[in-house]
């Protein structure tokens, strides 16, 4: 009720001598609101829209919360949904799963009077049963990136719950660089798991989506980011130069290209040598800080034939040379002087004799040159190694 205060002052002999009264009125409201549900025997879906009404009196202070309180047909505790924001029918409620719901629906106004919390023995205001809902699944976690070769299988695994499943509930696919969708699996059983056969061929997946189905439609789907590399393609790896090695200081280094098309990138290279002339390759795996860092070649002087092979990280790897194998680069090491003696020097009856013998590895069958002073003579085209 809305009510006025008014004072009145009496003196000892009990006379009124004053008198006041408040201009406005105030209301006193003791009276909690009223609250009822008008559902249907059942909702299709767990996103459910429910009808209520509050009843107050005209003079109450004005509501304030409404707060939906569900349990599952047989328990005791009471779960609370999110309150009506705009404190009029219909409530948009959210059911966790399927099933039947006992229903309480909690009201106070601007002074705090209430219908009351509901507690365990509290009864239900209406009973709905929630024939359906959208599956719940949710993708395990797998490393962020992947690296695979031919043949490889990658384990896609993930948890998936709901009351109407079906034995080709689940449907999986992967998101290329280009930003396509493609199938890996369509309705196969929601086991939990699937080994997905990576195809022969390059690829880069950025994202693996689930997508969950139930008997009655309802669909829920989870996604995941990562990179998944299929590299199916061998690298291309060659020496370029250089073809002469002069210097007498220094390491000796060859430059190479390195190419690999299948995008996991060169791990590994490997040097096969061998001096012009043999069939048989020596093979040497690079230890190098960066695979585009120069090929040490430290070798004797003479004439190598080399080859570079690669293997990415997918263990994608070229074939190494055979006896018949044309090289990729000759290189020409010379880096030391030729190396001649003067063997003997003597008189054979009024004859000068000189015999002599050289060594370099890249003589070969290059003149030697013989000169003496006193007579402008000098004599050509003679053998490494001889007399005169």
């Amino acid at each position: 009720d809305r009510c006025l205060i008014r004072v009145v002052l009496k003196d000892s002999q009990g006379q009124e001598v004053g008198r006041s009264q408040t201009q406005k009125t105030f209301m006193v409201d003791s009276k909690a609101p009223e609250a009822s549900l008008q559902l249907p025997d059942s909702v299709a879906s767990r996103q459910a829209q429910l009808t209520y009404a509050v009843v107050e009196d005209p003079s109450a202070s004005g509501l304030v919360q409404v707060r939906l309180f569900h349990r599952l047909k047989g328990e005791d505790t009471w779960e609370a949904m999110d309150d009506d924001k705009d404190l009029s029918s219909p409530y948009q409620a959210s059911f966790p799963r399927r099933g039947i719901y006992d229903l309480y629906l909690y009201v106070r106004d601007a002074v705090g009077n209430s219908n009351g919390l509901p507690g365990a023995t509290t009864a239900a205001m209406a009973t709905v049963k929630v024939l359906s809902g959208e599956p719940i699944v949710r993708l395990k976690p797998m490393p962020r990136s992947q690296v695979f070769g031919k043949g490889a299988k990658l384990d896609i695994q993930w948890e998936a719950t709901d009351d109407d499943l079906h034995d080709g509930s689940v449907t999986l696919h992967y998101k290329d660089r280009g930003g396509q969708w493609k199938v890996i699996a369509e309705k196969i059983p929601n086991t939990g798991s699937y080994a997905w056969t990576l195809p022969d061929q390059s690829l880069e997946a950025t994202q693996i989506r689930i997508t969950v189905s139930d008997s009655l439609g309802n669909t829920s789907a989870d996604t995941r980011h990562m990179s998944v590399i299929v590299d199916v393609t061998p690298p291309s790896c060659s020496f370029t130069g250089p073809i002469l090695i002069k210097e007498k200081t220094g390491l000796p280094r060859l430059a190479q290209r390195i190419k690999d098309e299948g995008g996991s990138g060169v791990s590994t290279l490997r040097m096969y040598s061998r001096q012009a002339g043999e069939t048989a390759w020596t093979e040497n795996t690079l230890k190098l800080s960066s695979v585009y860092e120069k090929v040490p070649f430290d070798r004797q002087d003479g004439i190598w034939e080399v080859i570079l092979c690669g293997t990415d990280a997918a263990g994608n790897s070229e074939e190494p040379p055979g006896p018949e194998t044309a090289p990729e680069l000759s290189v020409l090491l010379d880096r030391r002087e030729p190396d001649l003696v003067v063997a003997e020097l003597r008189e054979d009856n009024g004859i000068l004799v000189v015999s002599w013998k050289s060594k370099d590895a890249n003589l070969g069958n290059l003149p030697v040159r013989l000169s003496w002073t006193g007579q402008a003579e000098i004599l050509r085209n003679l053998p490494p190694e001889g007399e005169h």
